[in-house]
């Protein structure tokens, strides 16, 4: 039986890989809901919102001064992995090498920024090919390979403002959003990050729903 579960699995690979080109994996992630974060209402381990912007996780990240504002997002409505952190076969090399964020399927979807933070560049690259850099405190968020670059350099952004269009601009093979995090100049694996972002909004589309 496990002979006949890992025959099945590698054409399906196969498959992916050959269909979306630039993606190794794929993941899917719910849909997420939109909504302002009440810190005096959030758990431990879970993100707390304030004012200045502190971005908490007790395992890994120490609180961190930041723009003022409230709220955090996911960067797409119906974020949909495709490609993750770390090292990983180039798409247009055949290599082995390091890829420093996640990637999204997209669609000319909407992205958005996920904290409050100040647009710190807006610039094209032949990697990236049209991306925005944001500064959150210690904290910096990528957005890259987009069709429409919608702020400019020195705004200040509330959580879940849409920046940009995806697209495939730069070194891309098909349309999606290459979303990068680093922390005091240091990549780091976006993923933990954004799922304690998510659990967040999940507490407070829950509390909302039950009228507390």
């Amino acid at each position: 039986m496990k002979t006949l579960k890992t025959l099945f699995i590698v054409p399906v690979v196969a498959f992916y890989t050959a269909v979306y080109g630039q993606f190794n994996t794929i993941k899917q992630v719910k849909n997420l809901p939109q909504v302002q974060v009440d810190a005096a209402t959030a758990r431990t381990g879970i993100v707390a919102i304030t004012s200045p912007l502190q971005a908490i996780d007790s395992t890994r990240f120490k609180p961190v001064a930041g723009p003022t504002g409230t709220g955090v997002s996911m960067p797409l409505s119906r974020p949909v992995i495709n490609s993750h952190f770390g090292y990983r076969v180039d798409p247009l090399t055949g290599k082995e090498k390091f890829h420093d964020g996640i990637d999204f399927r997209g669609y000319a979807d909407s992205v958005m920024v996920i904290m409050p933070g100040e647009v710190n560049k807006v610039a094209y690259s032949r990697g990236l090919g049209n991306y925005i850099e944001v500064k959150h405190g210690d904290f910096q968020t990528t957005y890259g390979h987009l069709s429409l670059v919608m702020v400019r350099e020195k705004m200040k952004l509330n959580a879940g403002i849409v920046i940009g269009i995806t697209g495939s601009t730069g070194r891309s093979t098909g349309d999606h959003l290459h979303f990068a995090i680093r922390h005091r100049g240091q990549n780091i694996d976006p993923v933990p990050f954004l799922d304690i972002i998510y659990r967040t909004l999940k507490l407070q589309a829950r509390k909302k729903n039950s009228g507390n």
